[in-house]
């Protein structure tokens, strides 16, 4: 089963502090979306996430079996494929790599950009046992 839902983390407040309630997130949507299939063990859950996305990503591989105990989830893989951060500078009239959130432009080192790719976790797949 392959699923599309997006999470958007923009909020950088906490970033260390809410990781397990992603990870909650993450199994109440999954769960939701197996509904029809009560009984079916979830092997593998597959997330991108953007460099951006200000998570912790040990954090996050900590937090999911502690969230996913007592469910589909409980023994799942958690696989996780990251994303470059990507913005375009209104200065430079560039698009640019950004490995942090409030780098400056490697280009022009301001800080006039707007981020287009890079800075939220998404469910990408879910593999069923």
């Amino acid at each position: 089963t392959t699923m599309a839902i997006s999470i958007d983390n923009k909020n950088d407040k906490d970033v260390n502090m809410h990781e397990l309630s992603l990870c909650r997130q993450i199994v109440k949507l999954v769960e939701t979306e197996l509904a029809d299939r009560p009984a079916q063990q979830v092997k593998t859950v597959r997330l991108e996430i953007g460099d951006l996305a200000g998570i912790e990503l040990d954090a996050l591989r900590f937090s999911f079996p502690i969230a996913a105990r007592g469910t589909q989830l409980a023994g799942a893989a958690l696989a996780i494929d990251t994303i470059a951060g990507q913005a375009h500078c209104q200065r430079c009239d560039q698009d640019i790599r950004l490995a942090k959130r409030y780098d400056p432009c490697p280009q022009c080192q301001q800080y006039d950009y707007d981020i287009i790719r890079g800075d939220n976790m998404r469910v990408m797949q879910v593999e069923l046992a």
